[in-house]
């Protein structure tokens, strides 16, 4: 996930920089896209891609887990068959390289900078909003958790 969120940053800073220093939208988006396909895989994510594997296998074997759907006949990836989206990016990649594509369907470099923006400046809602990321220490401080669960357990008393 580390290496994950750290594409992230460095993709969104290339971006970021086209949008205020007047450099071509294209030229940085192929560079943004570049960083999410250009790192290869450590050999330490590797060896525990594999390990979890081989839990997941030992899992079936012993108790009838169902980790996975091909392997293990599980209903659906996201019913606990987390092996099937292991691969998955944990950032927001998906739909950085989806804006970036966008780009292209622009009329002209102005109109290219101005959705560029709005890419780079989408956690940034405006004056006096807010935008939560609740993996973020900061975006959890405003959820109010004052009542216990066993008081309110359908979370009813906080809507």
């Amino acid at each position: 996930m580390i290496k994950e969120t750290l594409e992230e940053i460095r993709a969104v800073e290339v971006l970021r920089r086209a949008c205020f220093e007047g450099e071509d939208v294209v030229s940085a988006g192929a560079r943004a896209e570049e960083i999410f396909t250009g790192t290869p895989i450590d050999d330490r994510s590797l060896e525990l891609r594999s390990k979890c594997f081989h839990v997941g296998d030992d899992l079936f074997k012993t108790i009838g887990a169902q980790l996975s759907v091909s392997r293990h006949h599980a209903i659906s990836w996201d019913r606990d068959a987390f092996l099937d989206s292991i691969d998955m990016p944990l950032n927001n990649r998906a739909w950085l390289l989806g804006q970036i594509a966008d780009l292209s369907s622009c009329r002209n470099e102005n109109d290219r900078r101005a959705a560029l923006f709005r890419i780079v400046d989408r956690d940034h809602p405006g004056r006096g909003g807010f935008y939560d990321a609740f993996f973020r220490h900061d975006a959890r401080m405003r959820l109010d958790l004052s009542d216990a669960w066993n008081a309110d357990p359908g979370g009813r008393r906080r809507s």
